[in-house]
């Protein structure tokens, strides 16, 4: 995205320089990030790589610059203009001052760029992109207060009405604004983590989270946390403890707003997801449960894809990890997307609070006594229980069984008293059985009696 279009809808600008170390209550820079360490010199915020090399850009400018989506600094581009130093002539500045921004052209152009250095038009160009950028505010005035002093000093050097007394961009890197500016002193050292000695990152994590606490929230979310949170220096066990206030919101025991957090460091943790390393996974594993919860469905589904691609690692502590981290994403995606396959294996066939204990010949008591009898409850359909004596429907019914069963131990008596019978064939007896008086008058068959 051009800084020219993010500066049109921009309604209030603030500086991440513009409360100095001192004016923090904090040390100065070189020494607090380093304690006993000699002043650092101004880190390389410009670069004379393209002047060093006899190039001139000619059209630097607020469309000129892009915001880098991985790490939100800022790129220049808009080299369809750069030519070698020798051939920025007065013609090729007559044909090409109709396709460059009107910022980038200086007030000499029309009369003798050939003798002009090098730097001269850049330089130029690079003021009135500095005035540009701080002036989208109309808060400007109010917010950028502190850096009122190198405005002045920006405008009259580089500004300066003769080519040849603008001074070059790296004479600025000394002033107090950069200098004092305890967000440069901490992007510088994580830009050169690699280069640093064991002792200065040793001291360098220490202090490190007194700073992100310090320094501004936003500051902190778009310009430290890109660089913070990235393989190397997530690699680095000593910065554990500065990682983890920045994956974890200011709710969870981050420094980092909800809203900044959801807007810039969420995209950059999916971005982390993918990336292999195997210190930037156990991190990010390690404050899933912080962070996860922020993630919204979509955002939700495409991590936990990329999560649960750890199950299929040879590290058996990776493993572990990742199936402790999966329990973040059931609650916001289900089950369903971490097992492919589910079925119903464990019921919860639990017994009803209001079936009583029965107590067998014997049983003891909660007192040491005899236990008390099992009380009549309502039915139930694990145990069978008889229901209440009081119920009308089940005396009812307990009065249709007894009037059955006493018909039945009737109808079995009639049988026994009514003797054994015989049916008598021509050759043997074939078949015996008890049948009653009515039974064997009605039968057309010989029913010889046996006393």
């Amino acid at each position: 995205m051009a800084i020219g279009t993010a500066l049109g809808s921009s309604s209030a600008l603030t500086h991440p320089c513009s409360a100095p170390a001192s004016e923090m209550n904090l040390p100065t820079p070189a020494s607090s990030l380093v304690p006993g360490a000699d002043a650092a010199p101004p880190p390389p915020l410009f670069s004379g790589t393209a002047v060093q090399c006899g190039l001139a850009h000619n059209n630097v400018c607020v469309d000129a610059v892009y915001l880098s989506e991985a790490d939100n600094a800022w790129r220049l581009g808009g080299f369809e203009h750069m030519q070698p130093s020798t051939d920025v002539t007065k013609e090729y500045i007559a044909r090409a001052n109709s396709f460059m921004h009107q910022s980038a052209q200086c007030p000499e152009d029309g009369v003798a760029p050939d003798a002009n250095p090098t730097h001269a038009r850049d330089v130029y160009a690079v003021c009135s992109l500095v005035e540009a950028v701080l002036g989208a505010s109309p808060d400007a005035a109010l917010a950028l207060a502190p850096l009122g002093g190198l405005l002045t000093r920006l405008a009259t050097g580089l500004h300066a009405p003769a080519p040849a007394a603008r001074p070059g961009l790296a004479a600025f890197l000394g002033d107090p604004c950069f200098r004092d500016c305890l967000l440069v002193q901490v992007v510088d050292f994580l830009r050169n983590l690699t280069l640093k000695p064991p002792p200065e990152k040793e001291a360098f994590a220490l202090a490190l989270p007194a700073h992100l606490r310090a320094l501004p929230a936003r500051a902190v979310a778009r310009v430290v946390a890109p660089r913070l949170l990235d393989r190397v220096p997530l690699g680095e066990p000593q910065l554990a403890g500065a990682v983890d206030l920045l994956l974890l919101p200011a709710g969870g025991g981050g420094v980092i707003p909800e809203a900044e957090f959801r807007e810039f460091v969420l995209p950059h943790i999916l971005r982390l997801l993918r990336d292999r390393g195997l210190q930037t996974r156990t991190a990010l594993l390690r404050s899933i449960h912080g962070y996860a919860p922020l993630f919204t469905e979509q955002e939700a589904a495409e991590a936990a894809a990329e999560v649960k691609r750890g199950l299929e690692d040879s590290n058996d502590a990776l493993v572990e990890a990742t199936l402790g981290a999966l329990s973040a994403f059931v609650p916001l995606v289900g089950g369903g997307l971490l097992v492919a396959e589910r079925t119903r294996i464990f019921t919860g066939a639990a017994p009803s609070p209001s079936r009583p204990v029965r107590h067998g010949v014997g049983d003891v008591g909660p007192t040491g006594g005899p236990a008390a009898p099992a009380t009549r409850g309502p039915a139930s359909a694990l145990g069978g229980i008889r229901p209440p004596d009081n119920d009308p429907a089940a005396a009812a019914e307990r009065e249709r069984k007894k009037a059955r069963r006493e018909a039945d131990r009737a109808a079995r008596s009639a049988l026994m008293t009514a003797g054994s019978r015989c049916i008598v064939t021509s050759s043997s007896v074939s078949f015996c059985s008890a049948l009653p008086a009515a039974a064997a008058a009605n039968t057309s068959r010989m029913v010889v009696g046996t006393g």
